[in-house]
């Protein structure tokens, strides 16, 4: 009789264990570019014009600084925060940022208007016209994770 009542309270506690841990498992959702985006501080990589990396070029650290020394952070409340370097030492800035309507163009203070060309995990990659002596020149502006 004991052992008819063991198996009984093992079953139900075996079943009790199995639908407990049959839960529905929450589903996060689509990760959004703002996700991406405010996930991690960018670190600058380099800057493209014509696929040729001109990172070090004067006429381009002078319109946007020396770009490995970019460091941002975006935050969800539309807010981010920069650091880099320039002749005059380190820098910082804060701002605000937007994405247009269908997250292809994002607009903030350090840059102005610039187009998402990616956003994944581990890269964002902008571009944006660049000027040198009255021409406007497509330049990439890639960034790291």
């Amino acid at each position: 009789m004991i052992r008819k009542e063991l198996y009984t309270l093992f079953f139900a506690l075996l079943t009790l264990t199995f639908f407990a841990g049959c839960g529905k498992d929450d589903d996060p959702g689509p990760v959004t570019k703002t996700d991406l985006l405010v996930a991690n501080e960018w670190k600058g990589d380099q800057v493209q014009v014509n696929g040729i990396d001109v990172s070090n070029r004067p006429e381009v650290t002078g319109q946007i600084g020396q770009i490995k020394t970019v460091r941002l952070k975006f935050e969800k409340d539309g807010t981010y925060n920069a650091r880099f370097t320039t002749s005059m030492g380190e820098q910082t800035q804060s701002g605000n940022w937007s994405f247009n309507e269908d997250e292809t163009k994002m607009t903030f203070e350090l840059y102005g208007e610039v187009d998402i060309k990616t956003l994944t995990e581990n890269n964002l990659d902008m571009t944006s016209k660049i000027p040198f002596q009255g021409v406007q020149f497509n330049a990439e502006v890639m960034f790291v994770k």
